[in-house]
């Protein structure tokens, strides 16, 4: 049967045959459908409500189908499966779900999806879910904390694109969390010398290294600092004033 037609509306059956005249019922996407009558009447899934027996009625009245029918007995309403509604409505459950996933895996006959919110990463399985914070090496492999999805081992190998996704927000973060602080005043020059808070990568560093000295005890402070304030522009990121 074709996979838009939902249902069949039994009509009336052919005199001397057993074979019935039917409408059928269409499906336009997920959220709705369509029935043709004497005219097309399109239903939405959300508006069905069921009634106080729990089945899901159709009134064809308004679809008129004596005019096309002929002066034969013609139903009135028609019950709509149930379980033709339930598979509609767990299929947008599952849009719903896929849309904004970074990645969905089938894991131990269940599907685990992927999403970043901000600055962390959240893993749905079936009804449980967690929020990961921080990227772990276990055994060599890029991991998270997955305890509260009630597997068998705590840890979870993240696929590559989730990894480096995950990773690339977590290096963004900490790249807005940069910035130069004063350790104080050289006594032997009177210059300001500023030091870097956080971790700057390798290669944004690499430009502005000859800015740097090592210095021991200033201000309280042993390690790289620099009198150039202009770093702050070249790495574009803030000095402030929090002191030591």
């Amino acid at each position: 049967m074709d996979q838009k037609i939902l249902a069949l509306i039994n009509l009336y059956k052919t005199p001397g045959s057993n074979y019935w005249t039917t409408a059928q019922v269409r499906a336009i996407d997920d959220d709705s459908f369509y029935i043709n009558g004497r005219q097309r009447i399109v239903f939405r899934d959300e508006d069905l409500k069921p009634d106080e027996k729990g089945k899901v009625i159709i009134d064809l009245e308004p679809l008129d189908f004596k005019s096309c029918c002929g002066n034969v007995d013609l139903p009135k309403t028609f019950e709509i499966p149930l379980d033709v509604l339930a598979a509609r409505k767990e299929k947008r459950r599952l849009n719903a779900l896929a849309k904004d996933a970074l990645a969905i895996i089938e894991y131990e006959g269940k599907k685990m999806y992927f999403y970043l919110e901000g600055e962390k990463l959240r893993i749905l399985r079936g009804e449980k879910e967690v929020i990961a914070e921080k990227i772990e090496i276990i055994h060599g492999r890029k991991a998270v904390n997955v305890e509260g999805l009630e597997l068998e081992h705590p840890y979870f190998e993240l696929p590559v694109n989730v990894a480096a996704a995950f990773e690339d927000v977590i290096r963004w973060q900490e790249l807005q969390k940069l910035h130069l602080v004063s350790v104080g005043k050289n006594l032997l020059n009177g210059k300001e010398y500023y030091r870097i808070v956080g971790e700057i990568p390798d290669s944004m560093f690499e430009p502005v290294k000859d800015l740097f000295e090592y210095w021991e005890d200033l201000g309280g402070y042993t390690g790289l600092v620099t009198p150039e304030a202009r770093v702050s522009t070249a790495l574009g990121i803030p000095i402030r004033e929090t002191k030591l």
